[in-house]
């Protein structure tokens, strides 16, 4: 899981050192495995007894410490990404995802091409909610000389050398049920 700041964050860390705690909740916490929170940046209730959900904060003088370093280091990016959490699905596998994703990489000495199929699960879901925001970053090292990246388009960041897509909302009502390709 990766949280994504604007630039001007730090600014407003500048005007603000004592800014308000972040906290976030992963429900149907006991269908992860191997749940690895970052411990520069996170922490937890270890003594919670609900094994469904699990509540994490954020230590924001490590964040913010870590912010103005990034910022330092690429003063020209317009969003920082974080690091927050890794963890794997259970052995419930594929049909407990909300999102299911295949990708594919063919590289050639002249292109490559990425394939980037997805299918919205609404079974993983109690309630299926859409679910929105969704993006797809990738890293692409060699250059990009020439894009062609549909539907929605592809935005290529030359600084950075990521593709990114962003889909506003995913569910059952969407396109084709929810089932799409990013090339």
């Amino acid at each position: 899981m990766v949280l994504s700041f604007p630039a001007g964050i730090t600014r407003h860390f500048a005007n603000n050192p004592a800014p308000a705690v972040l906290t976030f909740r992963v429900t149907n916490y006991n269908r992860l495995e191997h749940v690895l929170p970052n411990p520069q940046l996170l922490c937890c209730d270890s003594t919670q007894t609900d094994a469904n959900m699990k509540e994490f904060w954020v230590n924001m003088p490590n964040l913010m410490t870590h912010l103005k370093k990034v910022s330092e280091q690429k003063p020209q990016a317009t969003y920082y990404n974080v690091d927050m959490l890794k963890y794997q699905v259970s052995v419930q596998g594929i049909q407990s995802t909300p999102l299911n994703l295949a990708v594919n990489w063919r590289c050639e000495p002249t292109s490559t091409d990425l394939r980037i199929d997805y299918k919205y699960n609404l079974e993983a879901m109690t309630t299926p909610v859409a679910l929105n925001n969704v993006q797809f970053l990738v890293p692409i090292d060699g250059g990009v000389t020439k894009l062609q990246a549909v539907l929605p388009p592809g935005i290529w960041n030359a600084e950075q050398q990521r593709i990114l897509w962003r889909i506003p909302d995913i569910s059952q009502k969407s396109e084709n049920g929810g089932n799409n390709s990013r090339l």
